[in-house]
Formats: structure tokens, sequence, C-alpha cells
């Protein structure tokens, strides 16, 4: 999913951003590095920044949506772990 018209200077030109929060804890369970980051437009706006191509994105969403067999519990410690990680940025900008 390409969020248009707020693109961080520091993310990858070559990444693929992501704001489902259960499809990047997905993507972490495969093993891919993700990168959260505030969109330009809206700071309360939480965006993730998937190293790796769009193809390999679509790939994975293909195996997300055809519910392929995944670890609840590793599943469910990666999704804890991407809310975290939103809250605590949206609550560096109210501090702030």
């Amino acid at each position: 999913m390409e969020a248009k018209n707020s693109r961080s200077p520091t993310v990858n030109q070559f990444a693929t951003i992501m704001e489902d929060n259960q499809q990047v804890a997905f993507m972490i369970l495969q093993g891919y590095k993700v990168i959260p980051w505030r969109d330009t437009d809206d700071p309360q706006h939480i965006l993730f920044e998937i190293v790796c191509s769009p193809e390999e994105a679509d790939a994975e969403m293909a195996k997300y949506f055809s519910n392929v067999t995944v670890g609840i519990t590793d599943y469910i410690n990666c999704l804890k772990s991407v809310k975290s990680q939103m809250y605590a940025m949206k609550k560096n900008i109210k501090k702030n």
C-alpha cells in the first residue's frame, strides 16, 4: 500500500509502505525489516516502511490473504510489538 505525498526523506525509495498493523506483523513474522515513521501530512498517522520490493510484498500478502499457517503466539507477539511502536510514536507527538 503506497502512501502518496507523504514520503519521509529517510524512507528507502524501493521499500513498500504499509498502514495495516496486522499485515505489518505478518511481514515481521516472515523475516522482513520494518521501520515505523510518521506521515509528513498527518503526524498522528503512523506508517511502516517494509524493506522489500513491491513484488515480494505482493507475494507475502497473497500468503496473508490465503490464510497461510503461522504460529499464533509468534504472530500475536509481533502484533503487540507493532502496536507498541505505534503508541510510543504517538505518545512522543503529544509530548512535543
